[in-house]
């Protein structure tokens, strides 16, 4: 699994960098096990036009995984540390429920089968 961290309007900071793929390998970790996957982690600093220049930060997270549908999660917060946990966190509740429901559609009986006599 390839993990890459971009930042947009900030300055990278290898201390943050290796925080959000600290979260985000924890949060992806139980559900994805091919090696061609792909996590993108956008690191966000936007100023919230209605507070005068209220610092916003947003984090995108993409994850890519062969023949699955891909996840996109994206969470703004007043603090960068907070809005990188919430996001890993809907992450890690997105993937368990399609972990779920790929288990359930696995489980299922085939409809209209034809008996073998």
């Amino acid at each position: 699994m390839r993990i890459d961290v971009q930042f947009r309007h900030m300055d990278r900071s290898e201390a943050l960098e290796a925080y959000a793929i600290d979260k985000a390998t924890l949060a992806v970790e139980g559900f994805i096990h091919a090696h061609d996957s792909h996590v993108m982690i956008w690191l966000v600093s936007d100023l919230n036009r209605t507070n005068r220049g209220t610092p916003e930060f947003c984090c995108e997270i993409e994850v890519r995984y062969p023949q699955k549908k891909d996840v996109f999660i994206s969470k703004s917060n007043q603090d960068i540390h907070s809005a990188i946990n919430e996001a890993t966190d809907k992450l890690s509740v997105m993937l368990d429920e399609a972990g779920k429901k790929e288990i359930s559609r696995r489980r299922q009986p085939v409809q209209n089968a034809q008996p073998n006599y």
